[in-house]
């Protein structure tokens, strides 16, 4: 299994928005499939947000952002996106090693 894991930087106010607009985007990528976990911070950083997917590989992961990119409705995503989030943040995709 791969956990790709994105932490986001977002507009003071807007974690809220974001957390939405990415339940949507996944919601409506039907080649994606795994379990996912949106997460706030309880003690510091500020202004972020991370997100996590787990995928089957490394392939169904870029077939899952491959497929998320030629959706229709991604321009309208990027716009509202630009508009909540700030540039920044970190990807991170982990493959798991040992699990109880």
């Amino acid at each position: 299994m791969i956990v790709e894991r994105r932490t986001l930087v977002v507009k003071t106010g807007k974690e809220q928005e974001v957390i939405e607009l990415i339940k949507a985007g996944i919601e409506a990528n039907t080649i994606f499939t795994g379990a996912y976990r949106i997460y706030l911070p309880d003690i510091g950083p500020f202004n972020v947000v991370a997100v996590e997917w787990e995928h089957e590989s490394l392939e169904k992961m870029q077939l899952a952002w491959e497929t998320w990119r030629a959706n229709i409705a991604t321009p309208e995503f990027w716009e509202e996106w630009v508009a909540l989030t700030e540039p920044g943040g970190r990807r991170e995709v982990w493959q798991l090693a040992a699990q109880r």
